[in-house]
């Protein structure tokens, strides 16, 4: 039998507080779950069948162990208090993490199944280091012992306020933080957020625990919306001060797309955003950080051409277009507390074509573009092949 596992962090990040920073939020730093065996190993364990010593219990006196040291890059110094995890994979369908904490030492003694595929070993963020990990891509003998020392750097700092579309500051709100940019989090299935937490009383917060990169921050929850997003680019153990996030309620937004003579349109795909978005970046007095508009949503149609926006703001217009292989893409409006949205998708034609060199070899990963007064681009395929769907039938 096997489940999800998922490891929770809370990080105090008082850190800041003696330098006259605001009371920190509780920032819990969410790892994706992954699947292991039932009790992380001990019952697919065959030394545990066989041995009285429980080497999940006695890693240091298990023959074959890898120990993880976590040590400041700056200095050398051991970190204690890290969470570590040890992914690795024993077979095609064998796959897990073993998860631990560094002692005293900045030390994790982790024992590893025999012959097993140590994969990598990943390292949590805490309120004063960032996240960071080491690629091991080695088969662990019977009888190995091995060392892995892993650097960690200063973590980054994001501090603001979140308000009401009001101007009064909102306590006691979730907050979101993603280690990536704005865009890889408005798809089809956004990622799970790397840093979770709440705002104080005040409405305000400090989100610690940031690795040098794009960084996204936001505050959907309890019936409300983003509508003013931060995000952009950190340093290493830079601290940015003064960011503001809006949030304003949200509203289900239900809608139906029907196609040509057909009915209903299965997994017809609905984008719907503020107007405007993509050129939508506001200054935060800092560079390479910016204020954004609402994530875009996107969502597919059900088998009855039924869908659902969750949670677009209240009061406010925003775009959507739908877009479906058979059938030419359409675009609209949803006019401010719209509830409901009923498309009718007109057929399209498929373009289908060939391209191929001068010895009549087909030409695979070729751009091909249709100028059509849309900018329609497709990429080819094997044999050469490019299809351009959902084409109006008008030249």
């Amino acid at each position: 039998m096997r489940r999800e596992k998922c490891l929770t962090v809370l990080l105090l990040v008082g850190s800041l507080v003696a330098c006259g920073q605001p009371e920190p939020a509780v920032v819990e730093v969410e790892q994706p779950g992954i699947a292991v065996g039932d009790d992380a190993g001990h019952a697919d364990h065959p030394d545990h069948a066989s041995h009285e010593t429980n080497f999940l219990d006695n890693p240091a006196l298990s023959p074959t162990r890898l120990m993880v040291r976590v040590v400041r890059a700056s200095d050398g110094v051991s970190v204690p208090g890290v969470d570590v995890h040890v992914i690795w994979r024993k077979g095609d369908n064998d796959a897990g993490r073993l998860n631990g904490t560094t002692d005293g030492e900045g030390v994790f003694l982790c024992p590893i199944r025999p012959r097993s595929y140590v994969h990598s070993i990943v390292v949590d963020p805490t309120a004063a280091t960032a996240p960071t990990g080491v690629m091991v891509k080695e088969i662990w003998e019977e009888g190995r012992v091995g060392d892995f020392e892993v650097k960690v750097f200063p973590s980054s700092h994001v501090v603001g306020t979140l308000m009401d579309i009001d101007g009064n500051p909102v306590p006691f709100h979730p907050l979101q933080a993603w280690f990536m940019d704005r865009w890889e989090t408005e798809v089809e299935a956004p990622p799970p957020a790397d840093l979770v937490g709440k705002t104080n009383a005040e409405g305000r917060f400090l989100m610690s625990g940031f690795p040098r990169g794009a960084f996204t921050v936001a505050a959907d929850g309890d019936g409300k919306v983003t509508v003013q997003r931060a995000g952009g680019f950190l340093d290493v153990g830079e601290t940015l001060e003064g960011l503001e996030l809006q949030v304003a309620p949200g509203q289900v937004v239900l809608g139906e797309v029907h196609g040509s003579e057909i009915g209903p349109l299965n997994e017809a795909t609905v984008i719907a955003g503020e107007p405007g978005r993509r050129a939508d970046y506001r200054s935060t007095g800092h560079e390479r950080v910016f204020h954004y508009p609402a994530a875009q949503i996107v969502v597919r149609t059900r088998s009855d051409g039924g869908f659902e926006l969750p949670l677009v703001p209240e009061g406010r217009a925003w775009n959507i277009s739908v877009r479906h292989g058979t059938h030419q893409d359409w675009y609209g409006k949803i006019e401010a507390d719209q509830t409901f949205l009923k498309v009718e998708a007109k057929a399209g034609v498929l373009l289908e074509g060939a391209v191929v060199d001068s010895s009549g070899d087909p030409l695979r990963q070729v751009q091909a573009r249709l100028f059509s007064g849309k900018g329609f681009s497709a990429r080819t395929y094997k044999p050469g092949i490019f299809r351009f769907r959902g084409l109006s039938p008008d030249p």
